[in-house]
């Protein structure tokens, strides 16, 4: 397996889906609305070919969790940095939970599709 190109890809996909996110969130300000919504659906949409990728190279399994869940995860921290939003201890053990969760998938995956 090309690990260095998986590597790129999933690095692609997480930038992508920050990017569409963040332009969702910035879209939601006044008079922004349709631009953060073409530009945030044109962003996640051209994603979905490094999310692809990824389910071609890995078991589907370990692909949703490594693609869903970290992107999950670093839109929330680029949320907080962007926008300067507070999270409670509660929120932090969330984020570290759904850390653990996908670290966990990624050393106990096992078998092949």
């Amino acid at each position: 397996m090309e690990s260095w190109l998986l590597g790129v890809n999933i690095a692609l996909f997480f930038s992508l889906q920050i990017v569409a996110n963040l332009l969702f969130k910035w879209g939601s300000g006044e008079g922004r609305w349709w631009y953060g919504f073409l530009g945030g659906n044109l962003v996640g949409a051209i994603s979905v070919i490094f999310y692809m990728y990824m389910f071609s190279r890995l078991p589907g399994n370990l692909a949703a969790a490594i693609g869903s869940g970290g992107a999950f995860l670093l839109i929330q921290l680029a949320i907080v940095i962007c926008y300067r939003v507070h999270l409670t201890f509660g929120q932090w053990s969330g984020i570290m939970l759904i850390c653990s969760g996908i670290v966990l998938m990624a050393l106990c995956c096992g078998g092949t599709d």
